[in-house]
């Protein structure tokens, strides 16, 4: 039986990508003043998307559980980028909103993501760049 190679798949170029992106990211994020930011918290802000969510919801989002997320959470909370309120439908669910300090963290990072993307594209080309971001928006379902 012959062997597979498993190293040159498109899993693995995707998740070094991802990884150095992420990095990227945070570096920039913390030299523009949030220090302590945890990369589970930013993807916390990554799946929220600017929006608000339940804490069971956005755990499903992150795919971690619900007391992984809310731990998550409450540091962000403590930062002062979150803040927790009851849900509305059900008084024992909290739901997660970005504070005024949120969306600044959030405008730092598109700023950061706008500059990541700029290198990429100068590093690859614009074409290639473009068509990489039109692969990534077709669903694969």
């Amino acid at each position: 039986m012959e062997t597979i190679d498993i190293q040159d798949n498109l899993k693995s170029y995707l998740l070094e990508r991802y990884e150095w992106y992420e990095a990227q990211l945070l570096d920039g994020v913390r030299a523009a003043g949030y220090s302590s930011l945890t990369p589970a918290q930013a993807r916390v802000f990554g799946r929220l998307k600017g929006q608000s969510r339940n804490i069971s919801d956005l755990a499903k989002l992150l795919q971690v559980s619900r007391q992984a997320a809310q731990k998550t959470v409450a540091g962000l909370v403590e930062m002062g980028l979150l803040e927790l309120t009851p849900c509305p439908e059900n008084k024992s669910a909290k739901v997660v909103s970005i504070t005024k300090q949120g969306h600044q963290l959030r405008q730092v990072a598109a700023e950061e993501m706008t500059k990541i993307e700029s290198r990429i594209a100068k590093k690859i080309g614009q074409e290639a760049f473009d068509n990489l971001k039109q692969c990534m928006r077709v669903s694969w379902d």
